[in-house]
Formats: structure tokens, C-alpha cells, sequence
């Protein structure tokens, strides 16, 4: 089996290509590396550097490929907010760019990645993929008319779509030099550095953590599943759990080595406009469908998150 993994130099898309390559599996990546790097490719893995946006490049990539696993994108909401057109490019029109030319090409399997954020501002004590969805900002309308768009392909090219809707994922590789690393890095990095940690709002707002190799065990059996049908399969990539932000750094703390008993000193700032007091996923369909899936604890997922930064 051949596959494609657009982004396969990023956080999440390094560790896809990587549980690929341990099935055995052919893997090609696209990645403009303008997030992603170089040395995250695994070994084995073919590294294609060009842009999705590139027609051209999306088409040589497809080529020859059995299915596509769509990582690619400017995952920052913030910049979408700044920056709506050019986010657009990258996580809509290129969406659809690849979609089309894996269609011409046959390939039978395009798995999205979606996210939780088309949910919006809706609070529920935890989201199904059957629930309405309400996306405000820019990156999750994208995301959410990316899905839209899967649904036409499946239908009028029989392509077997699956969009997964990432909740909070965490793990090595996240880098914590970036301005919208996600908060684990940034409190790990704190942490490690004996700096204070900046929360918005008080703390108690709440999200559904998974670690990435989980999540990437969950995407590689996606993209290994035989073809079952020409229709758009939606799916919550979650732990369905709840952990504040104040739990999360009491979890956190004893990992980065910080002093038993010794607090960390925390600066609460404002909330931050648009962002969702609390959000869980519902994982039904997820444990239905993969019900021995790998669940890494919360503090055995932090502890690898620290001993890859302490690694260097």
C-alpha cells in the first residue's frame, strides 16, 4: 500500500508517517517544510518539498498513490482571524485542489483533518458528530466547508472520504518556539524554565487532551481500512475526558521536575475573546469503531512531552 501524507513533516503529520512506515507501509510526503521540518521525516518515507497550493505538485504527489491522508494546513486560528485569505488558500482551496486530483488519479481512500473548532462557540457536556455545528472563525469555517466539499467528492466521484474532528492533541514534536504552539508546550516550556505561566480566564475552562501517537494509530487504521463506501464518514478524534487548565499544570509540573509542594507562579490574564469555556468530545463512535484503541494517560503522555525537550 502506497500512501500520501500531506504535511508529514508537522507535529501530527511526522507521527502518522512514522506508525505508517511500522505497517510496512510506502509513504510519500508533501510538506513546503514552512512549519514542518526536514528531520521529522522519518527514514524510509519519500520527502516531496512543494506546496499544496502547487496544482502541479498535488497531482505528481497523488500519482500512483492507494490514499491520501490530508494533514496540511495553517492550524493557527489566530492567524486565520489576521489573515482569512491567505489561510484560505492553504486550508480550503488547496483542500480542494488535492481532493480533485486524487479523484482524477483513482485513489480510492482521502482522509481529512478536520477539527473540533467547527463546533464553534456551542457548549454541550460533550460533542457528537451528529450535532449541529456553528464554526465562527475563519480556520473552522474552512475546516468545516473542507468536510462539505469530501461530501461532493464521495458522492459524485465515489471517493471513500473520512474527516476527523482533532480535539486537543498534544505530544513531542509540538514545537514551543512557535507563537501558536499549543498551551501544553507553552506551560512545559515554562515550566522547564522556571518562568511564570500565562493563563487566560481563570483556569477552570476545560479541553478533551489526546496524545499524538494515539492519534496517529487512529489516522494510519483510517487510511489502511479497505474502501467501504462512497460517502463521507465523520468522525471525533478524542479521549472524551475533561481537564482544566489548573489540572493540567498540576499534572504537569511534577514532570518537568518542578519542586515538590512548589507551586508554579501562574499570571492570569483576560480571557481571550472567542475562546469556549468548555469542550469535550463525544468518543462513541470512536471506541465502536476502534474499541481497543490506544488511550496514553494524561501523565504518561506529559512525561514523553518533557523527555523530548529535555532531549534537546
Amino acid at each position: 500500500m502506497h500512501v500520501l501524507v500531506s504535511g508529514g513533516a508537522g507535529f501530527i503529520g511526522s507521527h502518522v508517517v512514522e506508525r505508517l512506515l511500522e505497517h510496512g507501509r510506502r509513504v510519500r510526503v508533501i510538506d513546503d517544510l514552512s512549519s514542518g521540518r526536514r528531520e521529522h521525516v522519518p527514514d524510509g518515507a519519500e520527502l516531496v518539498e512543494a506546496s499544496i497550493t502547487d496544482p502541479s505538485a498535488c497531482r505528481a504527489a497523488v500519482d500512483g498513490v492507494d490514499a491520501v491522508v490530508h494533514l496540511a494546513a495553517i492550524a493557527s486560528v489566530t492567524r486565520s482571524v489576521e489573515a482569512p485569505s491567505a489561510t484560505h488558500e492553504v486550508n480550503l482551496a488547496a483542500t480542494i485542489r488535492l481532493a480533485e486530483a486524487a479523484t482524477t488519479a483513482g485513489v480510492a481512500r482521502f482522509v481529512y483533518a478536520s477539527s473540533a473548532a467547527v463546533y464553534g462557540l456551542i457548549e454541550r457536556d460533550a460533542h457528537g458528530e451528529h450535532d449541529p455545528v456553528a464554526p465562527v472563525t475563519p480556520y473552522a469555517i474552512d475546516k468545516y466547508t473542507g468536510e462539505t466539499y469530501l461530501r461532493f467528492f464521495a458522492a459524485e466521484h465515489g471517493l471513500d472520504a473520512r474527516a476527523l474532528r482533532f480535539f486537543n492533541v498534544y505530544g513531542p514534536r509540538q514545537l514551543p518556539s512557535s507563537p501558536y504552539a499549543g498551551v501544553i508546550a507553552r506551560f512545559a516550556t515554562g515550566l522547564l524554565q522556571g518562568e511564570p505561566l500565562t493563563v487566560y480566564g481563570d483556569g477552570e475552562q476545560t479541553r478533551d487532551f489526546i496524545y499524538v501517537g494515539d492519534v496517529a494509530t487512529i489516522v494510519t487504521r483510517h487510511a489502511e481500512e479497505p474502501p467501504t463506501s462512497a460517502a463521507l464518514r465523520v468522525m471525533n478524534v478524542c479521549n472524551g475526558s475533561r481537564t482544566s487548565l489548573h489540572d493540567l499544570i498540576a499534572t504537569l509540573a511534577p514532570a518537568t521536575g518542578a519542586a515538590t509542594g512548589a507551586a508554579p507562579e501562574i499570571r492570569h490574564e483576560p480571557a481571550r475573546s472567542g475562546d469556549i469555556r468548555h469542550s469535550r468530545g463525544d468518543d462513541a463512535e470512536l471506541t465502536a469503531w476502534f474499541p481497543d484503541r490506544p488511550r496514553t494517560a494524561l501523565d504518561e503522555g506529559l512525561r514523553r512531552v518533557v523527555d523530548w525537550m529535555q532531549a534537546g
